[in-house]
Parts: C-alpha cells; sequence; structure tokens
C-alpha cells in the first residue's frame, strides 16, 4: 500500500471515530502559539465535547502541580466541579487554533476531529517552495522529545522534467529534525505514490510538487493524522467504527506508520517494545479482529522456543491454559499438567489427581484424588471423585459414578446410575442405565439391559428396551453368564433361525471340546451331507425320510426309506451313485405279484450283480463300499 493511500485511510479512521462515554484525556499543541500557558506556551489539556467527534480545551497546564515538560492525563471528577483529576500519562496532537476556553462550566470552543494533525505542514507565508511544521509532542526511543517547529526547503525535490511527484515530510528520528522524501514522478493527471516512509521516520504530510512550481499552497498539501501515546497507564483508545479494510494505528518506540502485513487486513503490532512503550502490557475489555480469507492472528514461536508461546491466567495469576513451547494447546486448569480438560467448567481446578482428561460442559467437574479417567460429553463422568480408570463417552455416561473403577460406558447416559461399580463395559444409549451394585458385566446395544440392576458377571446383547429384567434375559439375542471357568458359563442365543455357513466352497469345521474328549461335526460342503467325527448316539428314537412310489423312479441321496407300490405293475428304482457308508432301505409292498428293480447307478453293482429284484413283502437294506459297491 502506498503513503498515499495510507493517508487516505488514516483519515477515513479520524473521519469515523465514535464517541467514548467517558472523559477524553489528553495534552494538545496549539502550533499557532495563540494559546499562552505559563512555562509551556502553545499547549493546553483537552477532553471531548459533548458532542459527536468533538474536542474542548478544558484547562491550561498550572507549572507548580506538574514538573516542567510532562504531559499529565485530566479529567472532570463530576459535571459541577470545576477542577480536574490526574489520572495518568496521555498524550495527542492537533494543529488548529481553539478559542479561549471557560473552566467552570467547560462552556469551550469544539475542535473537529477532522483537524486533529501533529505537527501540521503549512505553506509558508509569504508562499515559497518551503514549508513550516508546527510544534508537536513525540516519543523517540524511551525519550518523550518536543519539537518547537520548524522550516524545511523542498525546492530540490521539485521535479526537473515534465510531470509531478508526491515528497514525504517526515521527522528523522536519528536526528531528531525534518527531513524529505521523494516520489516517483509521474505525469500531470495520474496518481502518484506517496513515498515509504523511512523506518526511522514520523510521517508528518505529502507534499504534491509539479514541474517549473514556484510556491508550495495549501492545496499541495496532505497531512497525516494519528493518535499517539506516551510511556504511562494503559488507556482506553477511542473506538473507532466499522471501516471498509480495517486499518488500525501501528505504533512502538521508533515507528508509527499504517501497517499492512499481507495486503488485505490490518493488524495491531509493535517493533520491540509495545505500543504503550510497556513492556508489561495490560489488556482489557474487548478485542475485534474482522479480517476476509486470511489469518487474523499469528503467533510466530522462536527457532530455540522454551518458554510457553501463550499461557492463560486466572484471577490469582495461576496458568489454567495456554500453548506450550511447541503450539500446543493444553488445559489443566492449574491442576495436574497430565490432565486436561475442556468445556465450560470441565474439570476442577482444587483436584488432585493425574492423567485426567475431560471434555465437555461439567465433564469432570467433582474430580478429586481420581487418576487416569477419560471423560468425553456433557455431564460424562460428572459425580466422580476418586475413582479411577474410567472411560465414558457420552452425555451424562457414568454419571452417578463417584469412586469405581475399570469401567467403559459409551453412549448417552451409558451406564448412567452406577455409583461404586467396577469393570463393566457398555456401550450403547442407555445401555445399564440402572446398573447399580454390578460387576464384570458387558452390555451391548440400545437400551441393552436397561432394566437390569444388581446383576453381575452377565453378557448381554440386545437393541430394545424390554418390558422387564427377566424378558430382558430370554428375549435378547444373546445372553450369557460369565464365569472363572468353562463349566461356570453359560451362553444362550434366543432366535428362531440360526445359520453356520461361509461363501467359500469349502466345508464347515465344528469343533465340541471337553476335558478328555472331542468330537467334530463337519458339512461337507461337496457332498452335500454331515461328517459326524465320533458316535452318535440318541437317547429317544429316530426320525428318517421315507419315500413312496408306484412307478419308475431315480433315488436321492436323502432317501432313507422307499416304499415301492407295485400293484399297478413291476418298475425299476435307480440308485444314485454311491457315498461311502450311505444307508438305504427300500420295501416292496405290493401284493399282486410284481418286482420292483433295484439298479446300480453306471457300472455299480447291488449285491455283486447290475440289478437285484424285490418281491412282493420283501425288504432290501443296502450299504454301499467303494470297492463291493451295493451291498
Amino acid at each position: 500500500m502506498s503513503e498515499y493511500e495510507a493517508r487516505q485511510a488514516l483519515q477515513g479512521i479520524f473521519d469515523r471515530l465514535e464517541r467514548k462515554q467517558q472523559v477524553r484525556r489528553g495534552l494538545l499543541g496549539d502550533s499557532n502559539g495563540t494559546v499562552q500557558v505559563a512555562n509551556r506556551p502553545g499547549w493546553a489539556y483537552i477532553r471531548y465535547h459533548d458532542n459527536l467527534n468533538e474536542l474542548a480545551i478544558v484547562r491550561y497546564l498550572i507549572p507548580d502541580q506538574f514538573p516542567d515538560g510532562m504531559p499529565v492525563v485530566v479529567g472532570r471528577k463530576h459535571p459541577q466541579d470545576p477542577y480536574e483529576q490526574v489520572l495518568g500519562v496521555d498524550w495527542a496532537m492537533y494543529a488548529w487554533e481553539p478559542a479561549a476556553s471557560t473552566v467552570a462550566d467547560h462552556a469551550t470552543q469544539v475542535i473537529t476531529l477532522n483537524d486533529l494533525s501533529m505537527g501540521k505542514v503549512v505553506p509558508t507565508d509569504p508562499a515559497s517552495l518551503s514549508v513550516d511544521v508546527r510544534a508537536f509532542l513525540y516519543v523517540n526511543g524511551d525519550t518523550q522529545v518536543e519539537f518547537g517547529g520548524g522550516q524545511i526547503d523542498l525546492t530540490g525535490n521539485v521535479p526537473g522534467v515534465a510531470g509531478h511527484r508526491l515528497v514525504l515530510v517526515y521527522m528523522d528520528l536519528d536526528a531528531d529534525s525534518l527531513a524529505a522524501e521523494d516520489g516517483a514522478i509521474v505525469a500531470v493527471g495520474v496518481d502518484a505514490n506517496a513515498p515509504t516512509v523511512p523506518e526511522n521516520g514520523i510521517p508528518l504530510g505529502v507534499v504534491d510538487l509539479e514541474n517549473g512550481e514556484a510556491t508550495i499552497e495549501a492545496t499541495d498539501i496532505s497531512q497525516y493524522k494519528a493518535l499517539y501515546l506516551a510511556v504511562g497507564e494503559v488507556i482506553d483508545l477511542t473506538q473507532l467504527s466499522d471501516y471498509a479494510r480495517g486499518y488500525i494505528i501501528r505504533g512502538g518506540a521508533t515507528d508509527w506508520e499504517a501497517y499492512d502485513a499481507a495486503g488485505d487486513g490490518y493488524a495491531l503490532v509493535g517493533d520491540g517494545t509495545d505500543i504503550n512503550s510497556d513492556l508489561t502490557p495490560n489488556w482489557k475489555g474487548t478485542h475485534t479482529w474482522t479480517v476476509g480469507n486470511d489469518e487474523a492472528i499469528v503467533l510466530e514461536m522462536d527457532a530455540a522456543q522454551a518458554a510457553n508461546i501463550m499461557e492463560i491466567k486466572d484471577s490469582g495469576g495461576d496458568v489454567t491454559s495456554g500453548f506450550d513451547e511447541r503450539g500446543i494447546v493444553f488445559s489443566d486448569g492449574d491442576t495436574s499438567s497430565t490432565n486436561f480438560f475442556a468445556g465450560d467448567d470441565a474439570g476442577r481446578a482444587a483436584a488432585t489427581g493425574a492423567y485426567n482428561v475431560g471434555i465437555g460442559h461439567d465433564a469432570l467437574q467433582a474430580l478429586t484424588s481420581g487418576y487416569g479417567n477419560v471423560g468425553a460429553g456433557d455431564e460424562a463422568l460428572f459425580s466422580l471423585t476418586s475413582g479411577y480408570s474410567n472411560i465414558a463417552l457420552g452425555k451424562g455416561a457414568l454419571y452417578t459414578t463417584t469412586d469405581g473403577t475399570h469401567s467403559i460406558a459409551i453412549g448417552t447416559s451409558a451406564l448412567y446410575s452406577s455409583a461404586s461399580d467396577d469393570n463393566n463395559t457398555v456401550i450403547g444409549s442407555t445401555a445399564g442405565y440402572n446398573l447399580n451394585g454390578a460387576n464384570r458385566v458387558i452390555f451391548i446395544g440400545r437400551d441393552a439391559g436397561f432394566r437390569q440392576t444388581n446383576v453381575s458377571d452377565r453378557l448381554l446383547i440386545d437393541n430394545q428396551r424390554r418390558a422387564d429384567a427377566a424378558t430382558e434375559l430370554t428375549h435378547a439375542i444373546i445372553y450369557g453368564t460369565m464365569g472363572a471357568n468353562p463349566e461356570d458359563q453359560q451362553f444362550t442365543i434366543n432366535v428362531d433361525s440360526f445359520t453356520i455357513g461361509t461363501d467359500a466352497d469349502s466345508d464347515v469345521v465344528m469343533n465340541w471340546v471337553a476335558n478328555s474328549n472331542s468330537g467334530v461335526i463337519t458339512w461337507m460342503e461337496d457332498e452335500d451331507y454331515f461328517d459326524v467325527g465320533d458316535t452318535l448316539k440318541t437317547s429317544a428314537g429316530r426320525i428318517v425320510n421315507t419315500t413312496r412310489v408306484t412307478v419308475a423312479y431315480t433315488a436321492l441321496v436323502s432317501d432313507h426309506m422307499i416304499f415301492a407300490d407295485t400293484d399297478g405293475g413291476a418298475f425299476t428304482i435307480d440308485l444314485p451313485a454311491g457315498v461311502e457308508g450311505q444307508y438305504l432301505r427300500i420295501a416292496n409292498v405290493g401284493t399282486s405279484g410284481n418286482d420292483v428293480t433295484i439298479d446300480g447307478d453306471g457300472a455299480e453293482t447291488v449285491r455283486g450283480a447290475a440289478t437285484q429284484a424285490i418281491a412282493d413283502g420283501e425288504i432290501l437294506i443296502l450299504v454301499y463300499n467303494a470297492t463291493e459297491g451295493w451291498w
């Protein structure tokens, strides 16, 4: 941004100054010298006038009250009190000829803020190629300097070729004297850019000089306008109205200028000390930073950073949160540094426990000596004091527990009523809601075990809120009891259909393992039957598959007992391809003297022959052997 644009921006700021609801204090410089004050000619104290955006002189300096050369802050004690109270150190500049004031009733001449300027640059009288710079105060390092006014010749700055340029008039802080800096020459009618303000300079005004110009007129001069602070107490800056670019004055020990770090927004910065020349500033009140698509505040750490980059302290000065030397956030609420709390009233300042994490409103808000707990969610682990190694994720999870240990509750109000229980794992909103006096349970699913109270060592998977605790056990899809030994445990699946399978072309094996013996049942995928790997005993009768036929028939692998009725005539039953150990019974139940013929598959034989006939009333019992065929 050019100096010309900066000047326009600063003008815009002061055009939009809003009145504070308080007395504004400061020291004004009267560069015309019309206000005569003992030992301080040309200076007077000011306050805000009752009208918007206007200032007024309040009274003059009384030399015997203050050291010579010390600017002070004064303000009314009371509307009816004609005397002023010293409040601190402060000063501001202006270049305008004020009228005399009446101290008692503050009926003073107003000064428009648009006329505020420090070190006002004006034409000489008579006009020449020099300019007068009127008296003002400024700070150079830690020293307050009073410039009594002076003149600078700009003859050498007039362009020697066609065109015009902007010439910056500034206070050179290296020499505490006036200096000038030339801008680039451009064609007449084209806006010229003001020169960059030197690092060691205070900008005062910009003079537009054209080739061949003989005198400098008031219309050739533009003023810089700024509010300055001297060494002293922090004061309230005048509020600024909304402004399109959000310009703010930059200040420090040696430079004051409009500052644009990224080209899009302005920031409040200093150059080594502080904007108040106070190494330990105390900012109070509300600070609003308005930016576009850009960073609002950037904190850059030193390469050898060892201390915290930012610390937030409580009213007692104790650090409660901030950013460590790596830029990583910490928030322990002035408890053990191993704790982390985030959320309104999360954690407890007096807690002595360590390694806790509380995230959310009132999470772990009652914590005392408990350690190793994680509570995330509104009121998670709300009542916990001395409990340890608990995890609660969700609003109100483990809400009631005080000294319980090693429990996990995931879901809104999960394990809500558990006060002193241990080793429970519950997943699902309101799962295990009424458990209290229970240990070592595993509940999974929304409302799983909602009605259970003081049971222990239970497994329950469900997603329904059942009518009562008993129904939960008989209707949950899975219910079990757990114990130290297998014989102490029970597993129940409450379903109408139970499927074990795989989409692969492979056998499915179920192993049955006990203390001294074991068994295997295998589903033979390709053969399409079960292979029982141990003796199969039935304690009651067995029901087998039966088939009744009256005409030619091809037996199936699933057939077990075939009744052949030949009263309608003789026919043949073709056997399927034999499977080792397959058992088949065929009975001729006809009474008309017709045979049923049994024919093996392909070359397979039946009792050593290609076929076997069965007469009325006969039964043929066959077992297949891969070598011998059907017998």
